[in-house]
């Protein structure tokens, strides 16, 4: 029971979050840009395992001619290797530094996100009823 409120409540939020994520790509501007380099993360985890996470840096310039360089969060193939590769940068004209160089993958995680989240819900709803009954 827990755990179904919980999601409940997560819900709201999430789908909020997928709306913006689902209308965002299409208001983005794309322009080329290049990788000018590759930044190495290393970290730990809660069980002492060592983590390493390579975030590539873009620069592109905006098309009100606005030089940016922000780090790509995520969607960039071998990001280890992707240093001075020519990507096209899509970019919220409102705040370059909210970018993505593959917007369908960004779609797809949105997309996929809120399914999960329903399916949990679905579940644990499920199971609610389920113990309700049994009492």
């Amino acid at each position: 029971m827990p755990w179904t409120v919980l999601i409940l409540c997560h819900l709201p939020g999430n789908i909020r979050g997928t709306r913006r994520g689902l209308a965002r790509p299409a208001a983005m501007a794309a322009v080329p840009g290049r990788v000018v380099a590759v930044l190495k993360r290393a970290g730990t985890d809660g069980d002492g395992n060592t983590f390493t996470t390579l975030v590539p840096v873009v620069a592109f310039t905006t098309r009100e001619d606005t030089a940016v360089l922000a780090c790509c969060p995520t969607g960039l193939p071998d990001p280890g290797d992707a240093r001075g590769r020519d990507v096209t940068v899509h970019y919220a004209p409102d705040d370059p530094a909210v970018l993505t160089v593959d917007p369908a993958a960004q779609l797809r995680a949105a997309r996929l996100d809120f399914v999960l989240n329903a399916v949990a819900l679905a579940l644990g709803t499920c199971l609610v009823v389920a113990g309700a009954l049994a009492l």
